[in-house]
């Protein structure tokens, strides 16, 4: 039980951490882009990335972050779980 608490807590830390690297919401807007037809809501997921992309060509990492988050509360909870499970994957960090 407590071996399982510290794993628990091992892998927030690293979600954590690879939030904090721009690249990582890059990654995630990339993982919503290849699965921009599972949305329910289609309108609202390309404005969304559209304003994703904006944000990412102007470097603006909290506007990309904040992006992404909206972004992955669109998507049904089997994808939002995939995407969690692809960034903890991910070699960003």
């Amino acid at each position: 039980k407590m071996l399982d608490a510290s794993i628990t807590m091992l892998h927030q830390i690293r979600m954590m951490g690879l939030q904090r690297d721009p690249r990582f919401w890059a990654g995630m807007l990339q993982f919503c882009a290849e699965r921009i037809n599972d949305f329910p809501d289609q309108v609202k997921a390309r404005e969304l990335m559209a304003e994703g992309a904006g944000a990412m060509r102007r470097g603006d990492a909290e506007s990309l972050e904040s992006v992404c988050r909206e972004l992955m509360q669109e998507l049904p909870s089997e994808l939002a779980a995939e995407a969690q499970g692809a960034a903890v994957r991910s070699d960003v960090m």
